[in-house]
């Protein structure tokens, strides 16, 4: 029985022998497929990543002239040069590659800049053919070709010639005026008014030939003294209500005497117009005057 106890047992024993060297065997081999798998990943992955690319400010693009020398980049594709494109903040330094162009040049095809200039402005000179009392802007500036002489004041009055009036009684008045330098002209019209206090004599309308205002030098018209008395009467088809008045003539005095159907050439003063465009002319010796009276117009009957 111990014989064939131990005969058992070597049998179990050259039995499992050979069943552990095939575990081993197994187990090598599969520690061997898998040390092959990583170092064919790791290959593998290696060979798929993208090329490590110079970067852009790097890359110099060659002259045309130059013969092409080998930069290391495969000709299949081809490849695009980049050049840096950060802007310069300095005036008149290169930008883009290319030379600085001067403002207000055209770039020529050839390559070098053409500076253009703006044309010289043109000027036109007005006419002046009247060298003296011109009515033409190209004499320049009015100016006088004598000091002219101190202007004298106007005297003026107003005399009521209707004693006591009554409601529909026809108003006369006597006006008289003399300038020492200028003649005077009265009217046209009398002025009747309720107001307590008369009008000063710059509400007056002005008088006197409407004419283009004057360039260049002008001669003074002479000092023209003149006086003048006239009698007007004030009369409406609706006569004034009792009541108190102010009656009032404007009076002007000019050193341009004009009569009818003459031609008297005056600068026109811009200072002073009679309507939108016209303008009155210079006078140096020029007076207005407002004389007027109190007048108390009682009912009737």
């Amino acid at each position: 029985m111990a014989e064939a106890g131990e005969g058992i047992e070597l049998e179990r024993a050259a039995t499992a022998q050979p069943r552990r060297l095939g575990i081993r065997l197994v187990a090598l081999t599969i520690v061997g497929v898998m040390a092959g798998l990583v170092v064919w990943l790791g290959s593998d992955r290696s060979a798929v990543d993208e090329p490590e690319v110079a970067s852009r400010d790097s890359i110099k693009v060659p002259d045309e002239d130059v013969p092409r020398q080998d930069l290391g980049v495969s000709d299949s594709p081809p490849t695009t040069s980049t050049i840096s494109t950060t802007p310069s903040t300095a005036s008149g330094q290169a930008r883009d590659g290319h030379a600085a162009e001067p403002e207000g040049s055209t770039p020529d095809p050839g390559g070098s800049p053409v500076v253009t200039s703006e044309p010289p402005a043109t000027t036109t000179t007005l006419p002046c053919t009247l060298q003296l009392n011109s009515y033409e802007t190209g004499c320049g500036g009015f100016h006088w070709t004598s000091t002219p002489a101190g202007n004298h004041p106007m005297t003026v009055g107003m005399e009521l010639l209707t004693p006591n009036p009554v409601v529909g009684d026809e108003l006369r008045v006597r006006v008289t005026a003399s300038d020492p330098d200028a003649l005077p002209t009265v009217g046209p019209f009398l002025h009747l008014s309720t107001s307590a206090t008369p009008s000063p004599a710059s509400t007056c309308a002005r008088s006197g030939q409407a004419d283009p205002i004057g360039y260049g030098p002008w001669d003074p018209p002479p000092p023209s003294p003149g006086a003048v008395e006239q009698v007007l009467r004030y009369s409406q088809t609706q006569p004034p209500e009792a009541g108190e008045y102010i009656l009032s003539v404007c009076i002007r005095s000019n050193a341009w005497i004009r009569t009818s159907g003459a031609d008297v050439r005056c600068p026109g003063d811009p200072a002073v117009q009679l309507f939108e465009s016209d303008h009155v002319c210079r006078d140096p010796y020029r007076d207005l005057g407002r004389p007027w009276v109190r007048v108390t117009i009682a009912p009737s009957g």
